[in-house]
């Protein structure tokens, strides 16, 4: 195969999600017994982490060794010319350890010159596959623990325009500037219903994505939480800016999506 046809490749997207699948039911069967095995200031490191980790590596590497991999805790290159894996093992790991069901996942995706081609999340807790490619709209689809696909579904983000003052937003604290974060959140607040914080920026762009929200911010990111979720948010009708309104990337250092009907509004509160 051509490596520019690989975004284009079934098989590729098919080993992503097996990847993402047999990682996500091992971290399901490891959650009730899962432990830190490092922490740095208030960042987790799970037993968990570094098993989902193994996991992914062994599927991708073995199909696609020149492929390098970016990865939240094997680290890597951010390289942005040529392929790369760019892999979050376990996003939301402190809901994880504190047993959440619902806000952690792992994402895995495919960037080529440092733009997603194909992305997928895997929310283990809801049993759901979420994928997006460049040429593929956003789907979810409901899984089993054989790692078989069942029932699909597309997303797409809300339709419904409702006034700002009743609009709930997802926002979540990145790793610098507390009262920065704290500043924004409370001018949301002022302006908006009630801001939440999911403590997983791939749950809460995925749940943009499906109309459940009409908005979503994380600053700044890192390249693991939004690469895989990002593309699958704008393949769903949402609209993907920085906070200054620019293209996003993989490795932007900023990221606020929406419906489209609220961003400028969206925009205009965490600039304030």
């Amino acid at each position: 195969m051509l490596r520019n046809e690989l975004e284009e490749s079934t098989l590729v997207l098919t080993n992503m999600r097996v990847a993402a699948m047999n990682a996500g039911y091992a971290l399901l069967d490891l959650q009730p017994d899962a432990t830190i095995v490092d922490k740095e200031d208030k960042d987790f490191l799970t037993t968990a982490d570094t098993l989902s980790e193994e996991i992914i590596f062994k599927i991708l590497k073995k199909e696609y060794p020149d492929i390098p991999a970016f990865s939240e805790e094997a680290g890597g290159e951010a390289k942005t010319s040529g392929y790369l894996w760019v892999i979050d093992p376990l996003d939301g790991t402190v809901g994880y350890f504190h047993q959440s069901r619902d806000r952690w996942g792992v994402s895995i995706a495919l960037v080529k010159d440092g733009i997603t081609k194909i992305g997928v999340v895997f929310l283990p807790g809801r049993g759901e596959l979420f994928e997006a490619t460049v040429s593929i709209a956003s789907r979810a689809w409901k899984t089993s623990r054989d790692i078989t696909l069942n029932t699909e579904r597309s997303i797409k983000v809300s339709q419904q325009k409702r006034e700002l003052s009743r609009c709930h937003f997802l926002m979540d604290w990145g790793k610098t500037d507390p009262e920065l974060f704290l500043k924004r959140l409370g001018n949301l607040r002022a302006k908006s219903l009630y801001p939440a914080t999911t403590m997983c920026c791939t749950s809460g762009l995925i749940d943009v994505a499906q109309g459940y929200y009409p908005g979503y911010a994380l600053i700044p990111p890192d390249p693991f939480d939004i690469a895989a979720a990002g593309l699958i948010a704008e393949k769903a009708g949402a609209t993907v800016t920085t906070l200054e309104g620019a293209t996003w990337s993989p490795f932007a250092k900023s990221i606020v999506v929406s419906n489209g009907l609220v961003h400028s509004e969206l925009l205009a509160i965490l600039n304030s």
